[in-house]
């Protein structure tokens, strides 16, 4: 089965793209939709689990909400209450839309590795 796009559900339906978007996102703010057209699109969106595409969504909003978050080693999360910060922190801010991304800047022998993804 071919992946399945905003558009290929749109044809579906016979709406415009900007349509199946607004469903999917639950906003209706500037746009009108009738609830049988809405009611057919939320249900080919759950039978083809669709879901927005990451990407595309931050090349159009110029944001990632992505926060790295820099450490010396992957040794530093060896302390219980760092893990529990960092357990907290990532599930205080999956509320508001963001991920952590962990990066590396000393190897285990104390050389820079900076960017390395953990």
């Amino acid at each position: 089965m071919a992946k399945v796009t905003l558009k290929s559900i749109a044809q579906e339906v016979g709406v415009s793209p900007m349509v199946v978007s607004a469903v999917a996102r639950n906003d209706f703010s500037r746009i009108r939709v009738s609830e049988d057209r809405r009611k057919k699109i939320q249900a080919l969106i759950k039978k083809y689990n669709y879901v927005a595409n990451a990407a595309a969504k931050s090349l159009q909003n110029q944001k990632t909400n992505i926060i790295n978050l820099f450490v010396p080693s992957m040794r530093s999360f060896e302390v219980p209450f760092r893990q529990q910060l960092l357990i907290s922190l990532q599930g205080a801010l999956s509320e508001y839309g963001y991920q952590i991304s962990f990066k590396s800047y000393l190897s285990e022998y104390g050389e820079n590795d900076l960017g390395q993804d953990l």
